[in-house]
Parts: C-alpha cells; sequence; structure tokens
C-alpha cells in the first residue's frame, strides 16, 4: 500500500475517486453542508498486453501523485479540489490496488460528481476553482523525447455520489491510461534477399496529454488542433532488429475518418480526414520505417534504400484515430524491396479480459 498524504489546498481537492457522503442541500457561499471522512480504492488499469486468459497479468504504474475534484451534480458548481501524495518508486498493494482515507472530515455530503487525476504533477491544480468543463480540457505536456517510456497519466471520472445516510463509505475508483501504446515489429519474410532497419521515427504526435476524451469536446470533433500536434520534431528509435518489438506511446489523436479504398490509398493526401483546405493528412501520425534492402545473398549486390509509411488507426484503410487507453500492436512482415504484410492488432485497455483481440491485415505493394 502507498501511503498518501493529504495536502489541503486554499481551493480544495481534485483528482481521484468519488465520494460519499450524508445529508442533503446545496452548498452557498456562506454555508456548505456536512463533510466526512471518505476511504478510496484506486484500481490500476490491467496490462494491455493480454493474449489470453491464462496471460492476464495486472499492471503496475507507481503512483506519485493523486488529484480529486468534487463537483455539485445539481448546480455543476466547483466544490473542492484535493491532493494527495504518495512515495515515488513503492508499487501499490498487489501492483494494482491503491487505498487511502482522508484523515479528517473533508467531502461535502450532498449530490456529487468526483473526477480523479493520478501523476499529473503535484502543482497541477493549484489554485484552480474551474468548471467541469475547464477541468476536462487540461492538459499535461509531452516532451519530444519521453515518449518511449510509459506516460503514467491516469484518469477516472466522472464518477456520480448520491448520499446515504450513515458512516464511512469505501469508494472505488477504476483508472483510465490517458494514452495508447504502440508497439512495432518487422519481420524479414524474404529468401532472396537481406532486408536492414535502421530506424523509426514517429511523426505527428500531440504534444499534451488531455485529462479526458477530446478534452471534453463533442463527439464527432477532431482533437487535438494542429497547432498542437508535433508536425516538425519528430521521435526517433534506431537499430531495429528483425523480430523485435519497439514501444512507445502517445498522447490520444482523434483526426477522424478518410476515404481510402486500401492501405496503399491511406498514405494518400486526397484521401485522408481533414478539410479541403490545406493537408488532408495534416496532423495524422505516421510511423517512418528507413533501411536498406540487398539482392541475393548481399555479398556483391548493391544495396538500395527502402522506406514504410504507416498511418495508424482503427484500421489499415479509413481510420486514422488513435485512441487513449488502445494497444496498437503493428507487425511489418517483408517480403520484397516493395511489398509487405501488414498486421496490426488492437486491444482494448478498457477490458480486464480479452478473450479475442482486433486484428486487421493487409498485403500491401510500396511502389516508389
Amino acid at each position: 500500500m502507498i501511503m498518501l498524504h493529504k495536502k489541503n489546498l486554499k481551493y480544495g481537492f481534485a483528482g481521484l475517486l468519488v465520494l460519499l457522503l450524508a445529508g442533503c442541500g446545496e452548498e452557498t457561499p456562506e454555508m456548505l453542508p456536512a463533510t466526512t471522512d471518505v476511504t478510496f480504492r484506486l484500481e490500476l488499469p490491467a496490462s494491455l498486453e493480454v493474449d489470453t486468459r491464462a496471460a492476464n497479468t495486472l499492471g503496475d504504474i507507481t503512483v506519485e501523485d493523486v488529484w480529486v475534484v468534487q463537483y455539485n451534480a445539481s448546480t455543476n458548481g466547483f466544490i473542492k479540489s484535493m491532493k494527495f501524495e504518495g512515495n515515488a518508486g513503492t508499487p501499490g498493494l498487489n501492483g494494482n490496488i491503491l487505498t487511502f482515507s482522508t484523515s479528517s472530515a473533508d467531502f461535502s455530503q450532498l449530490t456529487s460528481r468526483f473526477y480523479v487525476i493520478v501523476n499529473a504533477g503535484t502543482n497541477f491544480l493549484d489554485g484552480f476553482s474551474g468548471n467541469e468543463g475547464a477541468l476536462k480540457a487540461k492538459t499535461v505536456a509531452v516532451s519530444s523525447g519521453s515518449i518511449t517510456g510509459e506516460l503514467k497519466l491516469l484518469t477516472s471520472g466522472p464518477i456520480t455520489y448520491t448520499p446515504v445516510a450513515g458512516g464511512k463509505v469505501m469508494v472505488v475508483a477504476p483508472l483510465s491510461r490517458a494514452y495508447a501504446k504502440v508497439s512495432v515489429t518487422w519481420n524479414d519474410a524474404d529468401t532472396k534477399g537481406a532486408f536492414t532497419i535502421s530506424k523509426m521515427t514517429v511523426k505527428n504526435y500531440p504534444k499534451y496529454m488531455a485529462l479526458y476524451t477530446r478534452g471534453g469536446g463533442a463527439l464527432g470533433t477532431s482533437y487535438p488542433v494542429t497547432g498542437d500536434i508535433n508536425a516538425a520534431a519528430s521521435a526517433t528509435i534506431g537499430n531495429m532488429n528483425s523480430g523485435t518489438p519497439y514501444t512507445f506511446y502517445i498522447p490520444e489523436n482523434l483526426r477522424g475518418m478518410g476515404t481510402a479504398t486500401s492501405f496503399a490509398d491511406k498514405g494518400l493526401d486526397m484521401y485522408g480526414p481533414g478539410s479541403t483546405t490545406g493537408s488532408k493528412l495534416g496532423g495524422c501520425t505516421y510511423i517512418l520505417l528507413e533501411g536498406t534492402y540487398k539482392y541475393g545473398n548481399g555479398a556483391t549486390s548493391e544495396a538500395i534504400d527502402v522506406a514504410y509509411r504507416i498511418y495508424l488507426g482503427g484500421n489499415l484503410r479509413t481510420d486514422y484515430n488513435i485512441q487513449r487507453n488502445y494497444y496498437y500492436k503493428v507487425t511489418l512482415n517483408l517480403s520484397g524491396a516493395n511489398s509487405s504484410d501488414v498486421r496490426v492488432q488492437i486491444t482494448d485497455g478498457k477490458v480486464v479480459v480479452f478473450d479475442e483481440v482486433e486484428k486487421v491485415e493487409h498485403t500491401v505493394d510500396f511502389k516508389d
């Protein structure tokens, strides 16, 4: 169990579980309803790498700080936020359960909505007293060199609480990743030549992680805006060995649906999901694998340059959306200088156990 220590803020509480309380009434600037002690139980998300029921293992993400925010369900008004800090580097109970109790009466006893935010930073909500829309729109920055390590931002909510009479209450908050995981494996399936993949570059990844889906924006809207996507910068992973997965983490990037009818067309600007002004592929995340290929046994033949660009998303034709809490497992089987078999396996982290994962496969020709 991680020992968390409460820190009272000027404006209250922000970031982890739901509440409980007895009594009714609405808060006013002059007087709030009675408060009570609450025990929180945070459930860290399960592993995304699940192949069978027997292989299911729970995640082990270190909890360093927790914010909990309370809103009045009737008026939508901000009530308070609180910060709890843990011992960095200490795993939770069984690697996935974190339980702590407020040390004094802190939560208002009225019908409420709670938001829980984990690992956003110890000063993340200092001075914050905005409405729920403002909270959902807040982001955590991602540095360009950090996407090869797990990003660790977890959230839960809104969690609705209706007061009940009597005693202390246990509140359970299942946490979800605010980012996606992507792993890429290339396999040399060519029997007549020899491949070398020298590097993989990740292009067009968001600069920020939103606390909640689309930053609280409406369904069907693109998120984030293209100005919040690293278009010029890139993250590069070098020295990629055949058969070895290489992993990175990326904030959600919801660009929408395109109109391509084949995998090869997905990389053409005219079929992208964007508007007709500017690039229709603007802001869409893709990976670029670059290397060389030698015909024959490679002893005397001259190497030619090869490059494979793969736009990520829910399928290999029209979907350019990278969703939070998903695992995208890309496999590229190279069978010739201009052809390959691309496979994508997608795991939804919202489900604890996966009997099956969605697989999308395409054999494609990469033409110069």
